[in-house]
């Protein structure tokens, strides 16, 4: 039996690599290779929804980031995006 192929893609938390690697994701899938990809909840709720045909071969995979002194930052900031004007 042959081994099926399965990538996992980690992009740096960073705007500019998520996009990269989600359309990557996307290539791959389409080449019927498997993907899991790896980011924090709320970055993976700002990625555009995948079409049906390639939902059964890419996986988002959430890790959430560990909480904080929430005097630094509120427990759901995930990007800069996400800071308010006064913890800036």
């Amino acid at each position: 039996m042959e081994a099926e192929t399965h990538g996992i893609l980690v992009p740096f938390v960073a705007f500019g690599h998520m996009m990269p690697f989600y359309k990557l994701s996307l290539v791959l899938a389409k080449a019927g290779i498997r993907v899991s990809y790896v980011s924090t909840p709320r970055k993976i709720q700002r990625l555009p929804q995948l079409c049906h045909e390639l939902l059964s071969l890419v996986t988002f995979v959430s890790i959430p980031l560990p909480v904080l002194d929430s005097n630094l930052l509120s427990e759901d900031t995930e990007a800069t995006v996400d800071v308010t004007t006064e913890k800036i």
